[in-house]
């Protein structure tokens, strides 16, 4: 069998910092390897916690709409594991919908899961009242 090259000039070649591995790109901008034992982005979100801590002397350049809603979403929760919060709560504290790290489709058609740094968001239900989002610490 004759071996194709995908990648001839190296352009999408990388190495992910964080576990070393070594992986084609799906697109330009992907620094770390997509998944890491089926979870996606792991890499990528281990290694914003060392930066975050301190741990390392890499930078990683952040969009300041995702900084701001994980501090949002830090002081709602607090202490608590979960939350579920209706999208009026969500509209008062100006929490921008639009700024997230990654995002995964869950067992219901058409809803998505969002990541913000360590929280996670999912819509929990619809109904006349509004929109119902659960939000939860991936710490605990």
């Amino acid at each position: 069998m004759e071996y194709i090259d995908l990648d001839p000039r190296g352009e999408y070649y990388r190495k992910c910092p964080y576990c070393s591995e070594e992986f084609t790109a799906r697109h330009m901008n992907r620094i770390f390897c997509y998944d890491k034992d089926g979870m996606k982005d792991w890499c990528k979100n281990r290694y914003k916690r060392l930066v975050r801590k301190g741990e390392t002397a890499d930078v990683i350049n952040y969009d300041p709409d995702i900084l701001i809603n994980a501090v949002k979403l830090r002081k709602l929760l607090g202490s608590e594991k979960k939350k579920i919060l209706q999208d009026k709560d969500l509209i008062k504290l100006n929490y921008n919908f639009d700024a997230y790290d990654s995002e995964s489709p869950i067992h219901r058609a058409n809803f998505y899961s969002v990541i913000v740094e360590n929280y996670a968001i999912e819509i929990a239900s619809v109904d006349k009242k509004g929109t119902f989002y659960k939000i939860w610490n991936l710490d605990f």
